[in-house]
């Protein structure tokens, strides 16, 4: 049986489990829309998402930082927590927003060029997450 001190280090290492999944899975959330984003720019000529992306890129550097940051030290402050689960609500709306459209446009016109996957499923690390925050500590 776990005594106190294993318990506390054992939700220490999830909570940090968990900080750098959320981060990580920003950051690649924001990659892949920010490509989105600027392809719909350069192909549709969407002026109307110039503004999302420059956003994407601003909350990239913040995000990139945070990540930095989880290398070396413990955990994000609840802060910086609350931010980056803020700020990955409004990247699970885009991306459903995004895929929606998707969606709709393969039901009229035929199937997409990519499968169309689940948030948590299309920015997860290729060697999932355990194997991927083991490379953190």
């Amino acid at each position: 049986m776990r005594g106190f001190e294993g318990w506390v280090g054992w939700f220490a290492k999830r909570q940090r489990f968990e900080h750098l999944k959320l981060v990580s899975q920003n950051l690649l959330a924001i990659e892949y829309m920010g490509n989105e984003f600027k392809n719909a720019i350069e192909m549709a000529g969407a002026p109307d998402l110039v503004g999302t992306v420059e956003s994407l890129r601003l909350s990239y550097g913040v995000t990139r930082d945070h990540q930095k940051f989880l290398k070396s030290h413990d955990l994000l402050s609840p802060d910086h927590f609350d931010d980056q689960y803020r700020a990955q609500k409004k990247l699970r709306r885009m991306y459903d927003g995004w895929t929606h459209g998707k969606k709709a446009f393969a039901a009229q016109f035929g199937s997409v060029s990519e499968k169309l996957e689940s948030f948590d499923r299309k920015f997860e690390p290729n060697e999932g997450w355990k194997v991927f925050v083991d490379h953190f500590r």
